[in-house]
C-alpha cells in the first residue's frame, strides 16, 4: 500500500527491539517506535541503537508481531512544499548516530546536558523533520517521544494527520 510522503509510522509495542532498546523501553515506559515514509516505493527512514538513522523498506513492518499505526499528513493542513522540507530533513539525517543518552534523558531530564544535537533517536528524527512545520505536544524535537506523537494526534482530534493501520 502506498502512503503519502511525510507519513509517520508508529510501531505499537514492537516486540523485535534489540536488548538495549528493550531496556530503554522499560526505563522510559515508552514501548513505541517511529519510522518515516519518504518515498512512494516504500522507502522509510528510522533510527535504531547501533545502526543510527538508516534507510529501510516498509515491508519490514509486515509482521503479525507488530502493530503499526500510519499517520498520513493531511493535505488540507500541510502544503506539498512543507512536506517536501520534512522529507528532505529526514533524508539529511541518514547516517547520523543513535543518541543513547537522549532516550534516558527523556525520563531523567537531569541527563539532558549529555544529549547530542548531532545524533538522533527515532522520535527526534521524526519530529526534527517536522521542525518549523508542526510541533508535537508543543515540544522541541529533542524532547519528543513516540508516545508524544501519538498523544498529540489523539488530543487534537487527528486534525493534522489521518490515521490508518498498516495491513499486511
Amino acid at each position: 500500500m502506498d502512503y503519502r510522503k511525510g507519513s509517520i509510522l508508529i510501531v505499537i509495542d514492537d516486540h523485535t527491539f534489540n536488548p538495549f532498546e528493550q531496556t530503554i523501553e522499560k526505563v522510559t515506559g515508552d514501548g513505541h517506535h517511529t519510522a518515516n515514509y519518504t518515498a512512494m516505493d516504500g522507502t522509510i527512514t528510522e533510527a535504531h541503537f547501533g545502526s543510527g538513522v538508516t534507510f529501510a523498506h516498509i515491508s519490514k513492518y509486515h509482521d503479525e508481531r507488530k502493530r503499526v499505526l500510519v499517520l498520513e499528513p493531511r493535505m488540507d493542513f500541510f502544503t506539498i512544499p512543507q512536506i517536501g522540507v520534512v522529507v528532505d530533513r529526514w533524508l539529511d539525517d541518514v547516517g547520523k548516530k543513535y543518541d543513547n543518552m537522549s532516550a534516558i534523558a527523556k525520563k531523567f531530564p537531569i541527563m539532558r546536558h549529555f544529549v547530542s544535537g548531532a545524533k538522533r533517536i527515532c522520535s527526534e528524527h521524526t519530529a526534527h523533520g517536522y521542525k518549523n512545520v508542526y510541533s508535537f505536544m508543543g515540544k522541541e524535537p529533542e524532547d519528543v517521544t513516540p508516545n508524544d506523537i501519538l498523544r498529540d494526534q489523539l488530543y487534537c482530534g487527528w486534525r493534522a494527520f489521518t490515521p490508518s493501520w498498516l495491513i499486511w
